[in-house]
C-alpha cells in the first residue's frame, strides 16, 4: 500500500516537473518573440526616422 502511494507520487513529482518546464519553456518562447518584436520594430522606427 505504502509502496503504491509512494509509486503515485513520484509520478505526480514527474509530470509537475515535465508541466512546470513546460510553463518554463514557453514563457522563454515568448520572450523571445516579444524581444524580436521590439528589436524588428524598433529598427523600422530608426529607419524611418533617419529617411
Amino acid at each position: 500500500m505504502a509502496k503504491a502511494v509512494h509509486n503515485g507520487i513520484k509520478k505526480n513529482k514527474g509530470i509537475l516537473l515535465n508541466s512546470g518546464l513546460k510553463v518554463v519553456v514557453l514563457i522563454k518562447q515568448i520572450e523571445i518573440v516579444f524581444v524580436i518584436v521590439v528589436y524588428l520594430t524598433s529598427n523600422q522606427v530608426l529607419a524611418t526616422t533617419v529617411v
